[in-house]
C-alpha cells in the first residue's frame, strides 16, 4: 500500500489505541501456578518492508532512501510503544519479537543498512527489556552469521529458528554461547514427514549439544513455527 510519499502520509498506521490487548487479560486469569506469559510482537523490519512488497523496498532503499527512513521511523516508534505496553502487561516474563531479518544467503540487507534503520529499535527493545529483567527473544529466518554479534550488542538474549541446512547448533554454541542462548535447529520438515528414529536422533544431538559443558544455553524447539 505505500510506494510514494503520498501514499505513505494516507496509510493509517496501527497505535497503541487501535492494537488489542485483551488477550494478555485473558491468559492472565487462568494461567496455572508459576507460568508466565510470552509478549510477541510480529515484525518491524518486516512491517516496513512488507509496506512497500519487498521488490519495491529493496528499489527505495537505493532510489528514495528518505521515503524509507520515514517508513522505519512510523513502524519503529509503533514496535516500541506497542511493546511497552505488552511488556508491562501482569506475568509476562520474556518478550519475543518475531522478525524474519533474512533468506537463505544472508540477511536481506546489508549490515550497515541493518545497524542504520533496525538495529537502534532493536536496541531500545533490548534496553526496556534490561529494565524489566525479562529475556529477549528474537525469531527471525535466515542465515545472519555476519549481523550474529549486532544482534548481541542489541541486548537479543536468544535467537530462534536455526534451521539445521543453515546453521550448526555446535558451532553456534562454541563460538558465542558465552553471550547468546539457542532455540530451534530441529527440522519442521523433518517433525512433519521424517521417520520417528530419524526424529529422535535430531532430538537427541540438540539435547547432547545442550548437555555439553558448559551445561545449557540451548531451548529444545522446532527450526521454525510447528505447523
Amino acid at each position: 500500500p505505500i510506494q510514494t510519499w503520498e501514499q505513505l502520509e494516507a496509510f493509517q498506521f496501527p497505535t497503541v489505541e487501535t492494537t488489542d490487548f485483551s488477550q494478555f487479560d485473558l491468559y492472565a486469569e487462568r494461567l496455572p501456578k508459576g507460568m508466565q506469559i510470552i509478549a510477541w510482537l510480529g515484525g518491524y523490519f518486516e512491517n516496513t518492508s512488507w509496506s512497500m512488497g519487498i521488490e519495491t523496498f529493496c528499489f527505495k532503499l537505493m532510489d528514495d532512501r528518505a521515503l524509507v527512513k520515514e517508513l522505519f521511523r512510523r513502524w519503529g516508534e509503533y514496535a516500541i510503544e506497542v511493546s511497552r505496553v505488552a511488556m508491562d502487561k501482569p506475568h509476562v516474563g520474556a518478550y519475543w519479537l518475531s522478525d524474519d531479518l533474512g533468506f537463505n544467503s544472508g540477511p536481506f540487507m546489508r549490515p550497515e543498512d541493518n545497524r542504520e534503520f533496525v538495529f537502534p529499535v532493536y536496541a531500545e527493545l533490548g534496553r526496556m527489556c534490561r529494565a524489566r529483567g525479562i529475556p529477549f527473544i528474537l525469531h527471525s529466518c535466515g542465515r545472519l552469521h555476519s549481523i550474529l554479534e549486532d544482534l548481541i550488542a542489541c541486548g537479543v538474549d536468544c535467537l530462534h529458528s536455526l534451521p539445521p541446512a543453515l546453521y550448526n547448533l555446535k558451532e553456534l554454541k562454541d563460538t558465542w554461547g558465552d553471550r547468546l542462548s539457542f532455540a530451534g535447529n530441529i527440522d519442521v520438515d523433518l517433525l512433519s514427514r521424517g521417520k520417528r528414529e530419524t526424529v529422535r536422533e535430531a532430538v537427541h544431538r540438540a539435547k547432547a549439544i545442550q548437555q555439553a559443558d558448559p551445561e545449557g544455553g540451548v531451548v529444545l524447539s522446532s527450526g521454525n513455527t510447528v505447523t
